[in-house]
């Protein structure tokens, strides 16, 4: 765990809980995601200038993340929330108030 970055050495001698080794193993195959897609990257660049066709991220190298859908919904209920919140910190920036912790 120490070694993908994913705790210190610190927690994980003296305060890592036996609950945690599941999540931390679930998180393990994230632990070198930004190479991964770096190097895809590379590849795709360098196999689409030289490829007539057009190629996808995807053709280069395919991770078991690509398969993986995230939530990005937003209820009308947070929307307002936010909104909100943004006119709050409008008026305390506009009145000079320093402390805009809501």
């Amino acid at each position: 765990m120490v070694q993908f970055k994913l705790v210190s050495l610190e927690y994980f001698m003296d305060e890592l809980q036996s609950w945690e080794v599941n999540e931390l193993l679930e998180c393990l195959k994230y632990a070198d995601q930004t190479s991964w897609e770096q190097t895809r990257w590379l590849m795709y660049v360098v196999a689409q200038v030289n490829s007539r066709k057009q190629l996808k991220l995807q053709d280069m190298m395919h991770f078991p993340w690509d398969d993986e859908k995230m939530d990005t919904t937003i209820s009308d209920a947070d929307i307002q929330r936010l909104k909100a919140r943004a006119k709050s910190i409008e008026r305390d920036l506009l009145n000079g108030k320093a402390d805009t912790q809501h």
